[in-house]
């Protein structure tokens, strides 16, 4: 949902871009050039935040037209994600700012602007977008299955589009 029909637009050029601003597409900010392991240490690490401890997730694959065939598979411990994606004080350019960059916030924003103080948290709240699924994960309290041992056929497969 958050990547289909995307822009990948370089930090730097996003305040000064008045079309990336008026397009209705998503945009996804990166440091630098969008290249493919940045796009897919980023996607990695959003959500890495959004699933929190909900899930395990081991790996993200990532490869695009432009990339004539090649994918990358983004680990935790891929060296990409060290060299690539900036600590919070250099994507801010200031120690002062308390926010997160968005790949490390659970929110839906794939893109950073600061309004008085404020941050941008996305479009929707997923509770919003997945309002059955919260309903019906209510059912599971983890400490009565840990210690009934007790587990449920959980329906998945869902196409989210």
């Amino acid at each position: 949902m958050l990547m289909s029909n995307a822009v990948i637009v370089d930090k730097a050029d996003y305040a000064d871009s008045i079309i990336i601003n008026d397009l209705k597409n998503n945009k996804i900010m990166v440091p630098g050039k969008g290249n493919d392991q940045v796009v897919g240490s980023l996607v990695f690490l959003k959500l890495l935040n959004i699933v929190g401890e909900n899930l395990d997730l081991d790996y993200v694959t990532i490869t695009s037209e432009l990339g004539k065939d090649i994918s990358y598979t983004i680990t935790a411990n891929s060296l990409e994600i060290e060299a690539l994606v900036p600590k919070k004080a250099d994507w801010w350019g200031d120690n002062k700012v308390k926010h997160q960059p968005w790949w490390n916030r659970p929110d839906s924003a794939t893109y950073d602007v600061l309004t008085d103080g404020k941050i941008y948290e996305g479009d929707f709240e997923w509770k919003e977008i997945f309002k059955d699924e919260y309903e019906e994960a209510k059912e599971y309290n983890k400490p009565a299955l840990a210690k009934g041992k007790v587990f449920k056929l959980i329906p998945g497969g869902k196409d989210v589009h």
